[in-house]
């Protein structure tokens, strides 16, 4: 069972532009449960590519597990610009936008450790944020995520 633990960290700067390193607690408080990663193609896809001339592209930057996504999304632009193939259209619903049709992705999220390929990566605007994905409860319903707040601390395990 891969397991994934990551002790959260960050850097703040003052109006003097002094910077100072956050606390672990502190840090997954501001940011929340976040770990880099890298988005790609999925391992069917990059083999149906493997005996062609096109490139395998990849894009790296910053997952967040999230508890209240229903589905796991990519950043719309970042699965965009690495080509990933549309395999179909969802109704997303947010916060802010309400019964918006957005594109379905394939593709594959590598976090040390970890690889999840799927066909059902829903499209969203996530760049804003700092993301290039939600790991969404479809992916969390196969494993165990510990929050410690207190330590500034995150356990995956699937």
């Amino acid at each position: 069972m891969p397991v994934l633990n990551v002790r959260a960290g960050g850097v703040v700067e003052n109006d003097k532009g002094e910077r100072k390193e956050l606390h672990p607690a502190e840090a997954l408080r501001v940011r929340g449960p976040c770990v880099e990663a890298t988005l790609t193609y999925s391992d069917a896809h990059q083999q149906a590519l493997a005996n062609t001339e096109k490139e395998i592209r990849s894009i790296g930057g910053v997952v967040m597990f999230d508890t209240g996504a229903s589905f796991s999304c990519f950043d719309q632009h970042a699965a965009n610009t690495i080509g990933l193939p549309i395999v179909g259209r969802s109704n997303l619903t947010s916060a802010s936008h309400s019964n918006t049709i957005m594109p379905v992705y394939n593709g594959k999220l590598v976090i040390p450790g970890l690889n999840i390929n799927s066909d059902s990566f829903v499209g969203a605007n996530l760049a804003s944020q700092g993301l290039i994905a939600l790991i969404g409860r479809d992916v969390l319903r196969a494993g165990t995520l510990f929050y410690n707040g207190s330590e500034g601390t995150i356990c995956f395990a699937i």
